[in-house]
């Protein structure tokens, strides 16, 4: 029986961000409801240094799959511009 939503850890890199540094993971998952609903959550994911214990964080988004794909042209679109200047 599959459960009402399954998530996929695709990406993981340590926050470097200094309140969350060596605290933090930034996680890139795929969501998927037994609906057929999908989406990419971009969240921080606590490791057990932090004072709350490991876990998700509030901190993050959650986008259908046709958002997903406009962020990551603009993702692209930003990175060119900052490597041309």
């Amino acid at each position: 029986m599959m459960e009402d939503i399954t998530q996929d850890i695709i990406w993981r890199i340590p926050c470097t961000v200094h309140k969350m540094k060596n605290k933090a993971d930034v996680v890139l998952s795929h969501i998927k409801h037994k609906d057929g609903y999908e989406a990419v959550d971009l969240r921080l994911r606590r490791n057990n240094a932090h004072e709350h214990g490991p876990g998700f964080s509030k901190q993050g988004i959650r986008l259908r799959l046709d958002e997903a794909v406009s962020m990551w042209k603009a993702l692209g679109k930003l990175l060119q511009f900052i490597e041309e200047e």
